[in-house]
């Protein structure tokens, strides 16, 4: 590709914020680097994939609210986790993580390992520890502060 015809489909991924660096070729034929705000088909595929977590979100939001899952669940899917990504970062066998998932045996961890858990997930021991911290949360919002995507 040349410089001259590095995609500019920019239309509100991000707001202008965020750029891809791409490689094309310069007017001598040599490799060189531009910004380009996004590709129409690219930009397309990744405003579905945040509309999908933003709904999984939703979905999981209600479970913690009907008290069928623990928080713990919702705040690492919404750092876009697994539970192997979250259990190495915390120190615990994968298995564990998803016991922690269900509200009886969270209620039941030690204060320590909560205190690993909201480290890992950026938030403090008292919102991962208060499920009714997730119903004040507008989901949306937090999606798109995470994403820069504005996508409904």
């Amino acid at each position: 590709m040349e410089k001259q015809n590095i995609p500019q489909d920019d239309w509100g991924l991000g707001d202008g914020i965020s750029r891809e660096l791409c490689y094309a070729l310069d007017e001598n034929g040599n490799y060189t680097t531009g910004l380009s705000p996004g590709w129409e088909p690219k930009n397309i595929v990744l405003i579905e994939a945040w509309r999908e977590i933003y709904e999984k979100l939703q979905i999981i939001a209600n479970q913690v609210k009907e008290n069928k899952v623990s928080s713990l669940l919702y705040f690492m899917e919404f750092n876009l986790m697994t539970p192997s990504i979250l259990a190495s970062s915390v120190g615990i066998p994968t298995w564990k993580v998803k016991l922690h998932f269900k509200p009886f045996f969270f209620k039941r961890i030690s204060f320590k390992l909560k205190e690993k858990y909201a480290k890992e997930l950026g938030i403090s021991i008292e919102q991962l520890s208060n499920p009714d911290y997730i119903a004040t949360l507008d989901i949306l919002d937090e999606v798109y502060k995470k994403s820069g995507i504005k996508f409904i």
